[in-house]
């Protein structure tokens, strides 16, 4: 009887990953010493003048992860998920803002996103004088780390209300762990995939910010662009409503939803993947 092979998908190469890296940190020191030298900040309620907030939170949300991945030769295992709708899965999310200006800010945040499912490989193994089609089906764990910064600038303020725009610049890191043993073989192997992907966004967001203690923010961003052997597009829409319970002490709830799609092209596979996940999110924060 043959041997099942199973999918193993690699990473960029090193000095890619390296490079990408690098870039992005890069672009952290050029945004960061324009933070500290800030001179005008946001007026606090009492008159004094804070320049950072801290904000944390839960997202508990839906989520529909979509992967397939195609091999080049015939002969090694094609791969799919066949995932529904995933109900109520709690992630964290935490940023730290510092204003330029009273128009202006720059953001830091770090999400997380994750899903389990499952996976399916089809594979022919020889028995006997045929060749049998054969199915494995075994669980599958995704996971998204995020880390933004991000330049917010308001351009209109037409009232109580403010429109804006927004920069940024992410790292994605992709995880998925899945295990595919062979059927006639005790011994189990495990395949891995971890990718990072380093890309820009654009995005805008409106404000409106009422006599009392409620502000409303609706913001969106996007990407769409090659970006060496991958190409995909990320969307994100988010709404909430903070709301102050001091000078200093906020509380938000809000809602959120993000679209991720990703082709991966190499020269022993293609890997397709979406990653849809909505819900609302609560967080707290205060300023300083």
């Amino acid at each position: 009887m043959a041997k099942t092979r199973v999918f193993h998908v690699s990473g960029t190469e090193s000095s890619v990953r390296r490079a990408i890296i690098f870039l992005f940190l890069l672009g952290c020191s050029f945004m960061f010493p324009a933070a500290l030298r800030a001179d005008d900040a946001r007026p606090g309620i009492d008159g004094e003048r804070y320049r950072w907030r801290v904000k944390a939170g839960l997202q508990v949300a839906h989520q529909n992860p979509d992967l397939t991945y195609d091999p080049v030769n015939t002969s090694d295992t094609p791969v799919w998920n066949e995932n529904s709708d995933r109900a109520l899965t709690d992630f964290s999310f935490v940023s730290l803002q510092r204003d330029l200006t009273d128009v202006s800010n720059i953001e830091l945040s770090y999400r997380r996103d994750g899903v389990g499912g499952k996976i399916h490989g089809r594979q022919r193994m020889h028995f006997l004088f045929f060749y049998v089609p054969v199915t494995l089906t075994e669980p599958l764990e995704m996971e998204l780390r995020r880390l933004k910064l991000q330049y917010n600038r308001v351009l209109w303020t037409p009232g109580q209300f403010s429109l804006g725009a927004s920069v940024a610049v992410q790292a994605l890191q992709i995880t998925m762990d899945a295990t595919l043993p062979n059927l006639f073989r005790s011994m189990d192997i495990d395949d891995h995939f971890d990718y990072l992907v380093v890309s820009p966004l654009v995005g805008g967001f409106a404000e409106y910010q009422t006599k009392g203690p409620l502000k409303y923010r609706v913001s969106s961003e996007w990407v769409s662009v090659p970006l060496g052997d991958v190409r995909g597009k990320l969307i994100g829409v988010n709404a909430g409503v903070d709301y102050r319970l001091s000078d200093r002490f906020f509380l938000g709830l809000g809602y959120r939803f993000a679209d991720l799609n990703i082709r991966l092209h190499q020269k022993r596979y293609d890997l397709r993947g979406s990653y849809e996940v909505h819900g609302y999110e609560m967080y707290a924060g205060f300023d300083f």
